[in-house]
C-alpha cells in the first residue's frame, strides 16, 4: 500500500513538473507571437491557425478591453494566465513533497519494524538451529595387538581378544557412569549419544586420559593399544541411519589415539564459550555421492 502511494506521489510530481514546463513554454511562445503580431510580421498559416484557436479560447474565457490603448492584449492575457497556473502548481508540488516526506518517514519506520521483526525471527531461527545442533554422537572402538613375541609363560596369561573386550567395557562403563548416557553396541564399535554439546570437552578429556592410562598399564605386557574415536553432530530428531555412516567412515579413517570429527562439528564447536581443543584438517573424502571434510581434535597447548 505504501509503495503504491509513493508511486502515485512520484508520478504526480513528475506530471506536475512536466505540465509546469509545458505551460511556461506555451506562455513564452505566446508572448513571442504577441510581439511579432504587434510588429505585423506575417506568420505561416499552420502557426496562425494554432494561435487562432488559442485566441478564440481566451476570448471565451476573458478578453481584456482597454479603450485608451488600441492594442489587443488577448494573447498577453493568455500567456500571463499560463504563468499563473504554472506558479500555482508550485504549491501543489510543495504539498506533494511534504506528503512524500511524511510517507517516506512512515515507510522507513515500517521498514525498521519489519527489519527488527525479521532479525528477531532470524535470531530465533538461529537459536533453534543451534539447539538442534546441540546434540552429538560418538563412535569408539579399541585396537589391540602384541608388539613382539614374549616369554611363553607370560604370553599364556594374556588373551588379546579378552583383554581388548575388557578394556572396551571399562571405557564404556566409564562414559556411562561419568555422563549418565546409554552406550549402544553396534557392529563397528560402541555408540553414545549426548544431548549437550558443552560436554564434548569433558568427553574428549576422558577418552584421551583413558587411552594414556591404559597404554601405560599394558606397556609391561608389550601390548599396543589404540583407541579410535569418531564424533559428529546429530540432531535431536535425526535417525541413526543419517549419522552412523558418517561416524563409521570417520572411524575407518581414524588416526591412532586421535578423535576424528567433521567440519560441521568444528563450526559448532567454534561458538562454544569454553574451547580447550583445536582442529587439524586431514582432507576431504567421499561418502557415497557426497564429500566430507575430516579433521582431528588436538588438545590446546
Amino acid at each position: 500500500m505504501f509503495k503504491l502511494a509513493k508511486k502515485f506521489v512520484d508520478t504526480s510530481l513528475s506530471s506536475m513538473k512536466a505540465t509546469q514546463a509545458c505551460l511556461i513554454f506555451i506562455s513564452l511562445v505566446t508572448m513571442i507571437y504577441f510581439i511579432l503580431n504587434l510588429m505585423n510580421i506575417p506568420m505561416p498559416e499552420p502557426v496562425k491557425n494554432v494561435f487562432d484557436i488559442i485566441y478564440n479560447f481566451q476570448s471565451n474565457v476573458y478578453k481584456p478591453e482597454l479603450a485608451l490603448i488600441p492594442v489587443d492584449f488577448t494573447f498577453m492575457t493568455f500567456a500571463i494566465e499560463m504563468l499563473l497556473i504554472a506558479g500555482l502548481l508550485v504549491y501543489s508540488q510543495s504539498f506533494l513533497i511534504e506528503f512524500e516526506e511524511h510517507l517516506n518517514k512512515v515507510i522507513k519506520d515500517d521498514n525498521r519494524r519489519y527489519e527488527e521483526k525479521f532479525n528477531k525471527n532470524l535470531a530465533q531461527s538461529a537459536k533453534k538451529i543451534e539447539n538442534q545442533n546441540n546434540y552429538f554422537a560418538i563412535l569408539f572402538n579399541i585396537k589391540m595387538a602384541q608388539n613382539a613375541k614374549m616369554i611363553y609363560d607370560q604370553q599364556k596369561k594374556i588373551d588379546i581378544d579378552v583383554k581388548k573386550q575388557e578394556t572396551l567395557n571399562r571405557l564404556r562403563n566409564l562414559i556411562v557412569s561419568t555422563f549418565g548416557v546409554y552406550v549402544e553396541t553396534i557392529a563397528s564399535g560402541s555408540l553414545a549419544y549426548f544431548t549437550d554439546i558443552n560436554l564434548c570437552n569433558k568427553v574428549f578429556d576422558l577418552i584421551l586420559d583413558f587411552q594414556n592410562k591404559v597404554r601405560q598399564e599394558l606397556m609391561s605386557y608389550n601390548i599396543k593399544i589404540d583407541v579410535v574415536t569418531a564424533v559428529c553432530i546429530a540432531g535431536k530428531h535425526d535417525r541413526k541411519e543419517t549419522y552412523v555412516p558418517k561416524l563409521e567412515k570417520l572411524l575407518n579413517l581414524a588416526l591412532p589415539n586421535r578423535i576424528m570429527v567433521l567440519n560441521e562439528f568444528k563450526n559448532r564447536y567454534e561458538i562454544l564459550k569454553e574451547k580447550t581443543y583445536e582442529f587439524t584438517e586431514l582432507g576431504t573424502y567421499a561418502l557415497g555421492d557426497n564429500f566430507i571434510d575430516v579433521l582431528s581434535v588436538n588438545k590446546k597447548a
